[in-house]
């Protein structure tokens, strides 16, 4: 399943892989990610060659460039993909780092234990508004609409979890997009709540959501992130594919 979610995603044709072809256009990459920006590219690893899937508008010098990039995930050739869109993307706007991508092998793997943290759905409501514009903190109250703006229909839709402390939000996850049968979940957690278990609760439900709803659940990690690796771990994911990926954030 991960396999098939994972070429459709990126938009690549195994034929044309192995035929050596390694930029491919896909119009995924244009539209945004979790609402904040576009993964404009992501390379990843296929048949002992690096395949890139890529904006469409950056694809015709990306296949110049292409040619030349080391055959591996490493800082070679993250830096020369920087480097290439540096020239292309607001530099104050672009981030680019190598990250795993993460699912869970069977819905059985799923370890759904979650301690004693109660995890409830964030409902649309006055009470539910509150506490989400308490967890932002010290920000306008056009910001915090913006953002209660920008999850509200996962909220309608149930894909916005949240594990309470002391009456506000002490982590959250939710499943942000949804694409060819793939869930993307995103978490966080207030830097005094963490090592507790709320954001391990957190996504544990929303794993559960996905399996309920046939989707494959997949949890994208910066490598470098080893608390949100480990966090994925002990739930049953296992990486999948590793990547480098670049992001536009949108203004």
């Amino acid at each position: 399943m991960f396999e098939e979610h994972y070429d459709l995603f990126l938009g690549i044709d195994s034929g044309r892989v192995d035929a050596g072809e390694k930029v491919f256009p896909c119009q995924r990459r244009a539209e945004p990610f979790g609402a904040w920006f576009r993964q404009v590219l992501i390379s990843t690893a296929r048949g002992g060659d690096l395949v890139h899937s890529t904006a469409p508008e950056f694809a015709d010098e990306l296949r110049q460039l292409a040619g030349e990039l080391p055959a591996s995930i490493d800082d070679e050739t993250m830096f020369l993909l920087d480097d290439f869109f540096v020239e292309r993307i607001r530099w104050t706007l672009l981030r680019i780092d190598t990250y795993a991508r993460m699912t869970i092998g069977s819905p059985d793997h799923l370890d759904r234990t979650r301690g004693d943290v109660e995890v409830v759905a964030l409902e649309d409501n006055p009470f539910g508004k509150r506490v989400f514009f308490d967890m932002i903190g010290r920000r306008g109250q056009e910001f915090k609409s913006m953002r209660w703006r920008s999850v509200r229909e996962l909220i309608a839709e149930g894909r916005y979890f949240v594990a309470m402390s002391d009456g506000e939000i002490a982590s959250w996850a939710a499943i942000t997009d949804i694409d060819f049968g793939g869930a993307n979940i995103a978490v966080s957690t207030r830097p005094e709540h963490r090592k507790k278990g709320y954001g391990r609760a957190c996504v544990a439900r929303a794993t559960g959501w996905c399996i309920e709803n046939d989707l494959l659940p997949v949890y994208l990690v910066a490598e470098s992130n080893m608390p949100s690796v480990r966090l994925a771990e002990s739930l049953g994911f296992e990486t999948r594919s590793r990547e480098i990926v670049v992001m536009d954030l949108l203004t």
